[in-house]
């Protein structure tokens, strides 16, 4: 067509830029050069454009600087446009709708890889920092077991298996009950789904599972069979934003993954990738502090939910209870814990990417041998403990402590001694322009860090100003510095720390804590040393929260730091009245001597009393009260005390209440290590004809989860026997 010829475009638009330049008026042209101005950095679709013309048989030649635009034309016309630079913002006010699906495109395969990138990295399967040996979430994986709240309707019984559900041979899935099932089964047979576990249970861990093999087109691996577009949002820094939901997920995904999203990505981007909409994979509803605001993220959800999207969304059980999700839209699990063998693999695994695969065996055999040898055997059950643990021990040269306080302090520690290694303290001198002031900061470290756990955990906040804030006290008190310049060395401080300690990490314009986890136990260890030697203080920081979920973890931490934490056992028992459906002050304070919290014979008599009375008077399974399953678990937990262990046995002899609950307590009983103990009544009860038919189903299972670390014990005392014959 002649009329697009570049020579007769060029001269058209010098017409048009001399009248300009001398003033005369045309009309448009204000609007059309602010569009220019706006996409003068897009060159891309000028240069496509071009690469048209080529095609259509012209010779073309673009060039020029900030000054003119020049083109050359196939005729050997030369035409040189003194307009600043415009014409190649001009040609992309051209519609081109070709074009912009092709950014699209390319914008969401950037995502893609980001996310990809970003599940793969999960932040505290290594020591943050040597990247070139961080172990991989695909290599560390082992495959998880749920099971579905026994309260609700039961959803569709799982279909014949396919090939390809990973990790998943078919015999052994084949006839599973719909209350056990893997992860992938579950993601399968329900839409949405809500997945509840204890702290470092591995909840984010499998939403970053999911996410990375749906993003890699995998997604039939982790049960998401149709076509959908990932999206990682985690809900804390969601709720701590402004506007409405894809606003907000626009600006986390901005912090998280370093991608500015188009406004209108939402909406767009699920048609553009082929997909029919969202997997929206939320991460720590019970990470919202503010109980409004969690209960309306969680009404957000449930409105997402009625769309083309589907929801996943991962919580603390005892922070879900308040702003449970529509039981009638998703199906509520409870992620398993890790038996022995799972927890193997994970260490040889772990070890794996370090070691040659003998050397790996062995140190996993030798970490397992070691936490069986200190009574830490109930930890290897929790993911992020065995993770704690597996590092401390690769780290350490096999040194383990006795109980979870001293392993999180440990482990802490490995990672400070990490960041010194990598320079730290340069950066810091770096940072402040002086060397003693410097070396203060790093004496300082894990106060300043107690400091700022504490601050974010009462304030539920990220902000660098309010944990700064929280930091000038000490600053002046222990460095004698002012004010104003206590304000700009924690700023500082705050910033080196976000990029060097491991322990705390800058998203966006704020901090957290590598996992929350580190958050409390940092926040409990403030507490404890500030009252340390003052219960009456110390109750009257905790009273306030005994019956805050977001706190459960915090006081029993506090306590187990103290020297005597009789008193506070005593007061939270007095307390225990005051919460007669959950009787959260009682598993306070079972919790905290779970933890090693020392105290009297007499008070911890009482507190396994008080659980011992639930496990009687309690059904199996209760929702909105505290149950005997719940009291039972509590009691698995107290390892080393052989009261706890007696009244265990007790209740599994007991013929008069709920066979299931002995069940239940047989098996705790085998996690205390006292296998042989539970084994025959588990048989008993599988062999009994007059007990309920599940129970007698259950009961063999029992006692394999039961015996299986008594089992894996030998076997691996074997493999070492021979190995050193």
């Amino acid at each position: 067509r002649p009329e697009l010829h570049t020579f007769l475009i060029a001269a058209r638009l010098k017409r048009v830029v001399d009248w300009l330049e001398r003033g005369v008026p045309v009309e448009g042209m204000e609007a059309l050069l602010a569009a220019v101005g706006r996409l003068a950095d897009r060159l891309d679709q000028l240069l496509a454009l071009f690469t048209h013309l080529a095609r259509m048989g012209y010779g073309v030649w673009v060039g020029g600087n900030v000054t003119n635009s020049v083109l050359i034309t196939g005729d050997n016309n030369q035409v040189v446009v003194a307009d600043r630079g415009l014409l190649a913002g001009l040609f992309q006010t051209l519609p081109d709708p070709q074009q912009h699906q092709a950014e699209t495109i390319r914008r969401i395969a950037l995502y893609r890889r980001a996310l990809i990138l970003y599940c793969e990295s999960l932040p505290y399967v290594s020591l943050p920092g040597a990247r070139s040996k961080r172990p991989p979430l695909s290599t560390l994986y082992v495959r998880r077991w749920v099971q579905r709240k026994p309260e609700e309707e039961e959803g569709p019984a799982p279909p014949s298996r396919q090939a390809g559900a990973e990790g998943e041979p078919r015999d052994e899935v084949k006839g599973l009950s719909p209350e056990r099932m893997p992860t992938a089964e579950a993601t399968r047979c329900h839409r949405h789904l809500v997945l509840l576990g204890e702290p470092g249970a591995g909840k984010s861990t499998w939403l970053h599972h999911t996410v990375q093999r749906v993003a890699e087109g995998q997604g039939e691996k982790v049960g998401v069979v149709e076509p959908l577009l990932p999206v990682l949002v985690r809900l804390g820094p969601l709720s701590r934003e402004r506007g409405g939901f894809p606003e907000r997920l626009r600006k986390v995904l901005e912090n998280e993954l370093g991608l500015s999203p188009p406004e209108d990505f939402f909406e767009r981007w699920p048609a553009a990738a082929g997909a029919k909409g969202w997997l929206l994979a939320c991460d720590g509803l019970d990470e919202i502090g503010d109980l409004e605001t969690r209960q309306r993220v969680a009404r957000w959800l449930e409105g997402l939910a009625e769309g083309p999207h589907r929801v996943l969304v991962t919580a603390r059980p005892a922070g879900y209870a308040a702003a449970a999700l529509d039981e009638g839209q998703f199906a509520t699990f409870e992620l398993e814990s890790f038996t022995p063998e799972e927890a193997r693999t994970f260490a040889r695994r772990w070890f794996g990417v370090f070691l040659p695969p003998q050397e790996a065996e062995a140190k996993a055999d030798g970490l397992l041998q070691a936490v069986r040898d200190r009574r830490l055997r109930g930890l290897l059950s929790n993911p992020l403990l065995l993770t704690v643990m597996t590092v401390i021990y690769y780290h350490r040269e096999g040194a383990l402590p006795r109980c979870r306080k001293d392993l999180y302090e440990m482990f802490v520690k490995v990672l400070w001694g990490e960041a010194e290694r990598r320079g730290v303290k340069a950066a810091l001198e770096r940072a402040v322009h002086d060397a003693q002031r410097a070396a203060d900061l790093m004496s300082l470290t894990i106060p300043l860090l107690e400091t700022v756990a504490l601050a974010a955990h009462r304030e539920r906040t990220t902000d660098e100003g309010a944990l700064a804030k929280a930091t000038v006290p000490l600053l002046q008190e222990e460095m004698g510095l002012g004010c104003r310049i206590a304000w700009q060395v924690a700023r500082v401080w705050l910033q080196v720390m976000g990029r060097w300690s491991g322990v705390l990490v800058a998203r966006g314009s704020g901090y957290e804590f590598l996992h929350p986890i580190f958050r409390e136990f940092l926040a409990a260890r403030a507490l404890a040393e500030a009252h340390g030697g003052d219960p009456d203080g110390l109750w009257a920081e905790l009273k306030p929260h005994l019956l805050e979920d977001g706190w459960a973890q915090v006081i029993p931490l506090a306590l187990a730091q103290l020297q005597d934490a009789t008193p506070l056992l005593e007061r939270l028992l007095e307390a225990d009245g005051e919460d007669e459906a959950r009787r959260r002050p009682l598993f306070l304070a079972a919790a905290a001597m779970a933890e090693g919290a020392v105290a009297e014979d007499g008070v911890r008599r009482r507190v396994v009393d008080g659980l011992e009375h639930l496990a009687r008077t309690r059904d199996l399974w209760e929702w909105r009260r505290a149950s005997a399953s719940d009291a039972l678990a509590a009691l698995s937990r107290m390892e080393g005390d052989p009261y706890a262990a007696r009244r265990l046995l007790a209740l599994a002899h007991d013929e008069s209440i709920n066979v299931g609950a002995r069940v239940s307590a047989a098996e705790a009983l085998g996690r205390l290590g006292r296998a042989d103990e539970a084994a025959p009544i588990l048989l008993t009860l599988a062999r009994d004809e007059s007990v309920d038919a599940r129970a007698r189903v259950s009961a063999p299972a029992a006692l394999t989860r039961a015996r299986a670390s008594t089992l894996s014990s030998r076997a691996r005392g074997r493999r070492m026997g021979a190995a050193s014959s």
